[in-house]
């Protein structure tokens, strides 16, 4: 917590972590959270007070990117909650996908 880490992309190699506490950094982009979708062992995730995290839809989008949470941001998750995430969440994009996404077409003069 409070390191002024700015991206989650490095986590993704940390298959044996069961509990992340990152609260109050510098995450911008609420999909980072897909980098920790290939941690099978990841059960305890605490991302509140960073740029994202008060605005509506915060927690559906991460408990659908990531269901097999037990707890997020100090708060227990239900299998109710995450059947809802499933439903309404909103989808999270793989930053790297983001990134290779084709850019516009408008021609500059």
């Amino acid at each position: 917590s409070i390191n002024n880490i700015n991206t989650l992309a490095d986590f993704q190699y940390c298959h044996k972590l069961q509990d992340l506490f990152i609260r109050r950094n510098n995450i911008k982009d609420l999909n980072e959270v897909c980098y920790l979708q290939g941690l099978p062992n990841l059960r305890n995730l605490w991302l509140g007070e960073n740029p994202w995290s008060e605005k509506d839809g915060y927690r559906l989008a991460v408990l659908r990117a990531l269901p097999n949470l037990e707890k997020l941001d100090d708060k227990v998750v239900s299998p109710e909650e995450v059947q809802t995430a499933m439903t309404i969440g909103r989808p999270l994009i793989h930053p790297l996908e983001i990134d290779a996404s084709p850019q516009s077409d408008v021609v500059s003069p």
